[in-house]
């Protein structure tokens, strides 16, 4: 069962990736176009301190970046 939670919340970071790059932003006579990097993590068992989880979340992050724009890190 944790997989399946696993992959929603995997699925809908890649639907918030997605929508980021699909967009279109229209300003003065340009269009700007824009990427996301997404690090989000999942845990069983809560963590004893939302700042645990935000520092997970964060590493994931940078582990997205290092891999290259538009990317999602679990």
């Amino acid at each position: 069962m944790l997989y399946f939670y696993i992959m929603e919340l995997h699925e809908l970071a890649e639907d918030i990736r997605y929508a980021g790059e699909t967009c279109e932003i229209s300003f003065e006579n340009a269009s700007i176009h824009f990427t996301i990097s997404i690090g989000c993590c999942y845990q069983e068992q809560p963590a004893s301190t939302l700042k645990e989880l935000f520092n997970e979340a964060d590493q994931r992050l940078y582990i997205a970046k290092r891999n290259g724009k538009n990317y999602v890190q679990m």
